[in-house]
């Protein structure tokens, strides 16, 4: 046997078995797509809702970052007042 003939044939076995393979995981894949139009559909609102969920999640947090905020800011700076008041009151009186 020539060295062509046996690169040829070893190509066809390799063709050969890439066609199995490839048989193989076609089946594998019928096998697990098993899930009916139903079922897929179910998938899809659960999905949707979920977005909605987290959607109506992230605008609550981000409200009430907006509504705090001012409140926050007037808090630390009437403390520091406060502060500087009562410093001023004690150390230079």
């Amino acid at each position: 046997m020539t060295d062509a003939q046996s690169r040829a044939e070893r190509e066809i076995e390799q063709a050969v078995l890439l066609d199995t393979v490839k048989a193989a995981v076609k089946e594998a894949f019928v096998e697990v797509r098993a899930l009916d139009s139903a079922t897929h559909n179910q998938h899809h609102d659960w999905l949707r809702a979920r977005i909605a969920k987290e959607q109506e999640r992230t605008q609550f947090w981000a409200e009430l970052r907006r509504r705090t905020f001012p409140y926050i800011v007037w808090g630390l700076l009437s403390t520091a007042a406060a502060w500087a008041w009562a410093y001023i009151t004690k150390h230079w009186s």
